[in-house]
C-alpha cells in the first residue's frame, strides 16, 4: 500500500513538473551530461522557430552558440546548482539574432539520472523599451538643452541691439559733424562698420532662438538657389568646385527668402572651411521625399514633426569630416573648431530651419566630407 501511494505520489509530481516544463513563458532545454537535448518545451521550439525534433536533431550547442563552451566547461564540473547565469545573444532557425538570458542548473531526476536544465528568456522587447526610454530621455535632455540655449541666445540679442542702436546713431551723426574724407571720418566710418557687424551677430543669436520675425511667403526652393547662385560663387574659391544639382517642379513651401538665402549661404561657408586649402566639391541638391516617422525621428527637430511630403535641400562636402561628438555639437551657439569666437552661423541655420517647422540631418566622418540635409514641409498645391 505504501509503495503505491508513493508511486502515485511520484507520478503526480512528474504530472505538475510536465506541466511546468510546458506551459512555462520561457523557453527550457532538457540535456543530459553529454549534451544532448532529450527535451524542448513549446516555448523554446516558438523561441528558437524550430520543432522539438529539429531542436534535438541540432544539439544545445548550435543553439546556445558563443556560450556553448563555457556551458560546457560548467557542465563538465558539475560545482553547485546555479552553474550559468548571463545575457547572451543568440540565434533563431532563420539566423536572425536576439538577446536572451540565459541560465543552467544541474540536478537529478527521479529515476537518478544526472540532468541539465536550460532556462532561455527572450528579451528583445526588454531591450527595444529600454533603447527607446533611453532615446526619448535623450530627446527631452537635447529639448531642455535647445530651449535654454535659445532663451539665453534671444535674451543676449535684444539687449545687444539695444546696444548697438545709440552707437550707430551717434557715429552717423558725428559723421555728419565732420569733415568728408578726413581721418575722423574714416574713424567714424569704421565704428559703423563694426556696429554693422555686430548687428549681424545679434540677428544670427536672434534667428538661433526663433525670435526673428519670418516673411513667410509661397517659395519654390530650386529657382531660389538658382538665384543666388552668383552669392554662392563668390564664396566658393578655386581649387574647390560648385555643383548645383536642382529638382524641378517642386511642390511649394512656406518660407522666408531671405532666411533661407542666409541658411544656404552659411552651410556653403561651413563647407569651404570644412575642405579647407584642399581641392574638393560642394554639391547642392533639392529634391521631394516623402519622410516616415523613423527618417523624422532620425534628425534634430524633427520628433513631433507629421510624416508626409517634405521638400529637401542638401549640402554635401568632401572636406575633412566630422566626429560624432563634434557632429553632435555642430549647431551649438559659438562651437567651433576652426576659429576661436565663430560658430554661431550653423547656429542660426537651426534656428532658421526651426523657424520654418522644418528638420536637419548631418551625416558626416572623419576624411569623408559632410552633407547637411534640411527638410522643408510641402504646401498643398492647387
Amino acid at each position: 500500500m505504501h509503495r503505491k501511494e508513493t508511486g502515485q505520489r511520484s507520478a503526480e509530481r512528474d504530472e505538475r513538473l510536465h506541466s511546468f516544463f510546458e506551459n512555462s513563458f520561457d523557453a527550457m532545454l532538457l540535456i543530459s551530461p553529454d549534451g544532448a537535448v532529450y527535451s524542448a518545451n513549446s516555448e523554446a521550439c516558438r523561441t528558437f522557430g524550430m520543432t522539438e525534433q529539429e531542436i534535438r536533431s541540432s544539439g544545445w550547442e548550435t543553439l546556445v552558440d558563443k556560450a556553448a563552451p563555457r556551458l560546457q566547461e560548467a557542465l563538465s564540473e558539475r560545482s553547485g546548482s546555479e552553474i550559468f547565469r548571463g545575457e547572451l545573444t543568440l540565434r533563431r532557425k532563420d539566423g536572425v539574432e536576439f538577446p536572451a538570458e540565459l541560465s543552467m542548473a544541474i540536478f537529478t531526476d527521479h529515476h537518478g539520472s544526472e540532468r541539465a536544465s536550460l532556462i532561455i528568456r527572450d528579451i528583445s522587447e526588454q531591450k527595444r523599451l529600454e533603447e527607446e526610454r533611453l532615446r526619448l530621455k535623450l530627446r527631452l535632455q537635447e529639448m531642455h538643452r535647445l530651449e535654454s540655449l535659445s532663451i539665453l541666445a534671444g535674451g543676449v540679442a535684444h539687449d545687444f541691439n539695444n546696444v548697438l542702436q545709440p552707437i550707430v546713431g551717434y557715429a552717423q551723426l558725428a559723421r555728419m559733424k565732420v569733415e568728408p574724407g578726413s581721418l575722423l571720418a574714416g574713424d567714424l566710418i569704421k565704428i559703423e562698420h563694426a556696429a554693422e557687424q555686430a548687428a549681424q551677430l545679434a540677428y544670427r543669436m536672434l534667428a538661433y532662438s526663433g525670435k526673428w520675425k519670418f516673411q513667410f511667403e509661397t517659395v519654390s526652393l530650386s529657382p531660389l538657389i538658382k538665384n543666388i547662385g552668383p552669392l554662392l560663387a563668390a564664396i566658393v574659391a578655386a581649387p574647390v568646385e560648385l555643383r548645383c544639382i536642382l529638382a524641378p517642379d517642386l511642390p511649394p513651401i512656406e518660407a522666408d527668402p531671405g532666411q533661407l538665402s542666409h541658411a544656404v549661404k552659411a552651410l556653403v561657408t561651413n563647407s569651404m572651411e570644412g575642405i579647407g586649402d584642399s581641392s574638393g566639391t560642394i554639391s547642392i541638391r533639392t529634391g521631394a521625399l516623402t519622410i516616415d516617422r523613423s527618417c523624422l525621428d532620425a534628425t534634430a527637430m524633427g520628433e513631433g514633426l507629421p510624416t508626409g511630403e517634405y521638400v529637401v535641400l542638401e549640402v554635401a562636402d568632401t572636406g575633412c569630416g566630422m566626429t560624432p561628438e563634434i557632429a553632435a555639437r555642430v549647431f551649438d551657439p559659438f562651437f567651433s573648431t576652426k576659429f576661436t569666437g565663430r560658430g554661431l552661423s550653423l547656429a542660426a541655420v537651426q534656428g532658421i530651419v526651426r523657424g520654418h517647422n522644418g528638420a536637419i540631418r548631418v551625416e558626416s566622418r572623419p576624411g569623408e566630407g559632410t552633407t547637411f540635409r534640411l527638410l522643408f514641409p510641402c504646401m498643398h498645391r492647387v
